[in-house]
């Protein structure tokens, strides 16, 4: 987990620094060219930027996920069925019903958010668990779990 929070910070560095270079570029006016009325800039960083981003967000996604697993093991609770196919999310949240209804119920509710656009935003490899699309959640999933 602590590389993947290293990997977030460096990559907000590297958000800051992109945008600071081109800001202070155009601010100097290096990369601004002045036709007539209209005001060109002739740097773009849309791409690096981007890259940059998804570097940021992949690695906070990491991190989230793997310290919400650390810390629901913890408190004897193993949540990596979440990340699992919906088959296999489905017979662990019916087997989960026994022992903890309330948190069964929980993840039922949630289970609706699971989609093949959240997919998209996460490894080919890795299903999106309904509590991966709100951090909150899982917050929450390991506050109930606490309680009980």
């Amino acid at each position: 987990m602590t590389s993947h929070l290293f990997n977030a910070r460096d990559a907000a560095r590297a958000i800051v620094v992109t945008w600071e270079g081109h800001r202070a570029k155009v601010a100097s006016g290096e990369c601004v060219q002045i036709d007539g009325r209209a005001i060109h800039i002739t740097e773009h960083i849309d791409r690096t930027l981007r890259k940059e981003v998804d570097s940021y967000l992949n690695a906070s996604v990491r991190a989230i996920k793997e310290g919400a697993q650390r810390l629901t093991k913890y408190l004897s609770l193993d949540i990596g069925f979440l990340f699992m196919k919906q088959t296999t999310f489905e017979g662990r949240v019916a087997a989960l019903e026994s022992s903890n209804p309330e948190l069964a119920a929980y993840l039922q509710q949630t289970a609706s958010g699971r989609s093949r656009s959240s997919k998209a935003a996460l490894h080919s490899n890795m299903v999106a668990g309904p509590c991966l699309r709100s951090p909150t959640r899982l917050i929450v999933l390991a506050w109930m779990w606490a309680s009980l």
